[in-house]
């Protein structure tokens, strides 16, 4: 995958996200300039309709947008005042246990390395939908709302610190703690494995190989899945029929072996 196709799939996942804050036709008009090969200017005109609707957004979205903005939109065109329009959030998530039950949610802390990653889910509109909010080293980095008839599930590599809700995934990759990764999907997702450049996530009835923001490869599957594991470099689906369909990830497609 190349830089450009990096930045063109951390730009989407911006805009995909930013949806659920701006209208559909400040998101249309963003989605035309992403569209057309001008993802930086579609950047700042994000940032003008966060301030023309007066809407507020995580402040991770923000930091995101001036990310993508810097060096390709001069400042004097972006807004002055676009960190105004933030979510309040707590100084950092409260409690020191590994794992506490707050008032109609719970709060998960994960140790990676020398961060501490807190991960603060509202779970009383559940399963309707399900609050999250992520914190690393006390300094709040996401925040959004999840369909919420599954739990949340984090996972750990040497590069992301990644999660999942039952219809999204999203990786923080460690170096750039600004930037969050984001897939959508129309099923639920019931695994999720990183392979090379590519993110493999195993859904109910299918397995999926994302690349550059992008589905590269998908693999449908019988019966409806139960688990699935790493065996020797092989992913091993086990479905509710008993059966088990082998998948080997190389080249940027999924391939069936047994």
């Amino acid at each position: 995958m190349s830089e450009m196709e990096d930045y063109l799939g951390r730009v989407q996942a911006i805009v995909w996200r930013a949806g659920e804050y701006v209208s559909a036709e400040g998101i249309a008009e963003v989605q035309r300039l992403v569209n057309h090969g001008e993802p930086a200017e579609g950047m700042c005109s994000l940032a003008w309709a966060i301030v023309r609707e007066d809407v507020r957004i995580p402040i991770d979205l923000v930091r995101g947008i001036r990310e993508h903005a810097r060096g390709l939109v001069d400042d004097e065109f972006m807004p002055e005042n676009l960190e105004a329009h933030t979510l309040e959030v707590s100084d950092g998530p409260s409690g020191n246990d590994p794992a506490t039950i707050k008032d109609g949610g719970r709060s998960l802390t994960v140790v990676v390395g020398r961060e501490v990653f807190v991960f603060d889910t509202d779970e009383r509109d559940a399963p309707q939908s399900l609050g999250v909010r992520v914190f690393v080293d006390g300094v709040s980095r996401w925040s959004s709302k999840e369909p919420g008839w599954l739990g949340l599930a984090i996972g750990v590599g040497d590069v992301f610190v990644y999660w999942w809700s039952a219809r999204r995934h999203m990786a923080l990759e460690r170096a750039e703690a600004s930037v969050v990764q984001v897939i959508d999907t129309d099923e639920d997702i019931l695994r999720v494995f990183k392979s090379d450049s590519s993110w493999i996530l195993v859904c109910e009835t299918s397995v999926r190989l994302h690349t550059g923001g992008q589905v590269a490869s998908r693999v449908e599957l019988p019966g409806v899945v139960r688990d699935a594991t790493w065996d020797g470099g092989v992913l091993v689906v086990r479905n509710d029929r008993g059966g088990t369909v082998s998948l080997l990830a190389s080249d940027g497609e999924l391939r069936v072996i047994s």
